[in-house]
Order: C-alpha cells, then sequence, then structure tokens
C-alpha cells in the first residue's frame, strides 16, 4: 500500500466514527519497501485528541517502565538462585 491509500483508508474511518464519537484519533502502521510506516489522522475536537494522544503516550511510558522493572527484578532473581 502507498502512503496515498493508506491516508484516504485513515481519513475515511475517522469520518465514520466521528458519526458517533466527538473526537476520534487513529494511529496506524504499515509495511512498505521492507520497512514500517506509520499514518496518523482523526477528526473532531482537536484538542480532545491532543488530550488522547498524551494519555496513550504516558500510559506507554508507564508500562515500558514497570516491564523494564520486572525485567530486572526477574533478572537479578534468576542469578540470585543460580549463585
Amino acid at each position: 500500500m502507498d502512503p496515498y491509500e493508506a491516508k484516504r483508508i485513515v481519513d475515511s474511518h475517522a469520518a465514520q466514527l466521528s458519526e458517533h464519537f466527538d473526537a476520534v484519533q487513529i494511529l496506524a502502521s504499515y509495511s512498505l519497501n521492507g520497512g514500517t510506516q506509520s499514518i496518523s489522522g482523526g477528526s473532531g475536537n482537536w484538542f480532545a485528541r491532543l488530550g488522547m494522544g498524551e494519555s496513550f503516550h504516558s500510559s506507554a511510558i508507564l508500562a515500558r517502565r514497570f516491564w523494564l522493572k520486572l525485567g530486572k527484578t526477574a533478572l537479578n532473581t534468576a542469578f540470585a538462585i543460580s549463585a
């Protein structure tokens, strides 16, 4: 899929969803030439969309910290058991 087709699809679905929701923000990825491309689009209240994006980002950071801490704890426990 080329970038123009990806944008058309995202915009089309954002428009459909906006018939039912005040704000819609779509983040998607697809493969192109062996790499990963990202596309985004949305509809509705810009400030709500920004807030949703910030919330998504914050949640991702917290999840990453949790899994990194969990991984280090599991690794330390494995070393302690084997020692």
